[in-house]
């Protein structure tokens, strides 16, 4: 299968799982605005190279939007997340954000919500929240 084929099969896939909230695994409520929720993400991701895919699961990082942002698990199980800002109309304060860990790759295949049981979707959540929103400086509340 060529690449082409390849990288509109992987887009279908998400792009049909993940509209609306169906497809995301957890929401995480910010009153700060997303630039700020961003920044933070970035700078505990790039601390050391850490959380950063290595080249060859580069090919995998296909999101919703070009603002969504990957994060890479080198331990047992070595996954890629993807998390992302989410929009709603309910959102009235611009400095409030919302943060969506939309799905994980384990190297083969993307899962989402609806691929995942509960302690998997557990075991993801509580992995981000340990390992990454732990150590930011603001604070959240999960959907």
């Amino acid at each position: 299968m060529n690449k082409l084929k390849k990288y509109t099969i992987a887009l279908l896939l998400i792009l049909s799982t993940s509209c609306g909230t169906s497809g995301h695994i957890q929401f995480y409520d910010f009153t700060v605005p997303e630039s700020e929720v961003k920044k933070e993400l970035i700078s505990i991701i790039n601390l050391n190279d850490k959380y950063k895919a290595p080249l060859h699961w580069n090919n995998y990082e296909l999101g919703e939007t070009k603002d969504d942002i990957f994060i890479y698990f080198d331990s047992n199980p070595k996954e890629l997340y993807v998390v992302g800002f989410r929009e709603y109309k309910e959102l009235s304060d611009k400095n409030e954000s919302i943060l969506a860990l939309i799905g994980l790759f384990d190297g083969k295949l993307w899962h989402f919500a609806r691929d995942l049981n509960r302690d998997e979707e557990n075991r993801a959540k509580g992995r981000l929240e340990k390992e990454i929103l732990s150590k930011m400086k603001l604070s959240y509340k999960k959907e």
